[in-house]
């Protein structure tokens, strides 16, 4: 009997220790892994714009001695740049903020420009007389500084306003009128001449402004052809 009851217990401890629940595994950490950031690429750099070149303008070479075709004289010689001999003319106002100015090509050195201007028959008024270096354009030539000035004050009717100056070579240039005051203006021939150019206001028209150039001497060509411009 003792025999029966030993095997039972022997039986049941074994019994028991067999349906024991297996131990839970320990969870096992996910690592956690960080990320390096990529390297931070170095931005490209906006290329830098080249500077503007300044545009270069068609204009004659100055003080070249090629374009009188021989000197006749020493003496000097007083060239009225228009057709003398035609009487058909019209007096152009120049009123504030306009202007009138002549494009011409000086073959040889000259040392006075000017225009016969109109004070509208009572002498009371001011103009005043800017000759420039012509530049290739008109707004390109009137950005720079004139190269002789002069403000003429209660002129005579249809007077002579002459800059004088030291001689300037051979080359193309522009003499401008503007800045008046009261009734004042310039004479304007009717026949065009495609050996000067008239500007009223910055913009080409036809005929010419009477004018005249003193050249120091006495050119065979008294004048010669001027610059085409794109208007």
């Amino acid at each position: 009997m003792k025999i029966k009851l030993l095997i039972l217990f022997v039986g049941l401890v074994f019994l028991l220790t067999g349906c024991k629940a297996p131990e839970k595994p320990e969870a096992t950490k996910t690592p956690i892994v960080a990320e390096t950031p990529d390297a931070t690429s170095t931005p490209e750099k906006t290329p830098t714009p080249e500077p503007t070149e300044e545009p270069v303008y068609p204009t004659v070479e100055p003080g070249t001695g090629k374009y009188h075709g021989g000197i006749v004289s020493e003496d000097p010689y007083k060239y009225e740049a228009f057709d003398v001999t035609t009487h058909d003319s019209t007096a152009i106002h120049i009123r504030p903020g306009d202007s009138a100015a002549l494009q011409f090509f000086a073959t040889t050195s000259f040392d006075e420009s000017g225009f016969i201007c109109p004070s509208m028959s009572d002498n009371i008024g001011s103009l005043t007389l800017k000759l420039y270096a012509w530049m290739g354009t008109y707004a390109k030539t009137v950005e720079q500084e004139p190269l002789h000035e002069k403000t003429f004050v209660d002129f005579s009717d249809n007077s002579w306003l002459v800059l004088q100056f030291d001689p300037l070579p051979d080359g193309e240039y522009l003499l401008v009128a503007e800045d008046p005051e009261q009734d004042v203006g310039v004479w304007k021939t009717i026949p065009d001449w495609d050996a000067v150019r008239t500007w009223i206001n910055g913009v080409p028209v036809e005929g010419v402004i009477k004018n005249y150039i003193r050249y120091t001497n006495t050119p065979k060509n008294l004048y010669y052809q001027i610059t085409d411009v794109d208007f």
